[in-house]
């Protein structure tokens, strides 16, 4: 799902599919997957679980690539590619505010 987000919709509907299932993933289940992603997948992953209230996952992506991001875009820039705030944990570009049906603090 952050791979291809448009196979979820949008990343908001990738970011409350991951909310969903935050709980049941193990450290171990995030080790084998940074195995085998790009850096960028790794850093939306972790922008994400950061949005969800998941920073203890967020912190093992961060051990596991030993925080080596380079900037990337977390989602299309859309129209003026200059506007975004920058995420300097995950050292994402974010053009929009990820929205999703979860409130991590446990009132969905």
């Amino acid at each position: 799902m952050c791979r291809y987000p448009a196979a979820a919709g949008t990343l908001d509907a990738a970011a409350t599919v991951i909310a969903e299932l935050a709980e049941q993933i193990d450290g171990k289940q995030i080790d084998a997957a940074l195995a085998s992603v790009e850096r960028p997948v790794a850093q939306r992953l972790g922008h994400i679980l950061d949005h969800v209230g998941q920073t203890h996952l967020g912190d093992r992506i961060l051990q596991a690539m030993k925080s080596d991001f380079r900037l990337s875009d977390f989602d299309p820039p859309g129209d003026d590619t200059q506007q975004g705030a920058i995420d300097e944990r995950w050292k994402l570009k974010i053009h929009k505010p990820l929205e999703t049906d979860h409130d991590p603090r446990g009132r969905d």
